[in-house]
């Protein structure tokens, strides 16, 4: 496994399980397989609720899903000072707070880079490199 560590946005995942793209789902695969990743707490969240919404999965396959995922990634917990982080981010870059939340958690834990298909590939915020797997 690759030293870097890397923070790991909702829409990877939810390529990661998904049937209705392989290209991307092979991406994402690879990326959760090179890197040491993390995800947060609102990562995890989110993922649920695309599961339950749009992928029809139940309740009992998402759980196993969940433990899949923390085989393979370190959870951030958001906390109070993750969300003060966040507030103070979006105050300055003038992203989404949910946007600016994963950017915050990223950065508390360190990570090089942020793999997500929501923000600018390369972009530079708070220390972290966004990167697009999918490009």
């Amino acid at each position: 496994m690759n030293a870097k560590k890397v923070f790991i946005d909702t829409n990877v995942l939810v390529y990661a399980y998904s049937a209705k793209d392989t290209d991307k789902k092979e991406k994402a695969i690879a990326v959760l397989n090179a890197y040491d990743c993390l995800v947060s707490t609102q990562v995890l969240n989110e993922f649920c609720n695309v599961c339950l919404k749009k992928l029809g999965f139940a309740a009992e396959i998402i759980q196993n899903i969940i433990a899949e995922i923390l085989n393979v990634c370190s959870c951030h917990i958001v906390d109070y000072e993750t969300i003060k982080h966040a507030l103070l981010l979006q105050a300055n870059c003038g992203f989404s707070y949910y946007d600016c939340l994963i950017v915050a958690s990223a950065s508390e834990c360190e990570c090089q880079y942020l793999f997500t298909e929501d923000l600018t590939d390369q972009q530079v915020v708070d220390n972290v490199t966004i990167k697009n797997a999918f490009c």
